[in-house]
């Protein structure tokens, strides 16, 4: 099993003695969390369970957040091409005036301001008219 790779930003602000391998399972774990919380949010079901696959989770990222990592989900957020974010893919769209996140892929993990995971996204850009 391969490891997210530890970001470029911050880890000597990381606490001494953190590996890596560590690190990498933060982001591992953050990331598949979010990921379980976005597919409930996406899913409609009456099933008993899922209210408490939803606590749970919930448990699980909250303890992450306790622990220190924010981790951040890009949708519907205006774009900015100097953003920490890795752009998968972008679509022309109509009626908007800036760039938009229109998917996240992948959230933003940080560990206080130790930037672990870049997020990735799908954003939409203003339509240009044909002149």
């Amino acid at each position: 099993m391969s490891h997210p790779p530890i970001i470029e930003t911050g880890f000597d602000q990381v606490p001494e003695g953190t590996s890596e391998a560590f690190v990498a399972m933060l982001v591992t774990v953050a990331t598949n969390a979010w990921r379980a919380q976005a597919r409930l949010r996406n899913t409609q079901t009456a099933d008993p369970d899922r209210r408490r696959l939803e606590r749970e989770i919930g448990a699980i990222v909250d303890g992450l957040r306790e622990f220190g990592l924010q981790i951040e989900d890009h949708t519907g957020q205006a774009f900015d091409f100097g953003q920490a974010l890795v752009v998968l893919a972008s679509e022309p769209r109509q009626g908007i005036a800036h760039e938009l996140v229109t998917e996240t892929i992948r959230p933003t993990v940080r560990w206080g301001k130790v930037l672990l995971q870049r997020g990735e996204v799908v954003i939409a850009t203003p339509e240009r008219a044909d002149s």
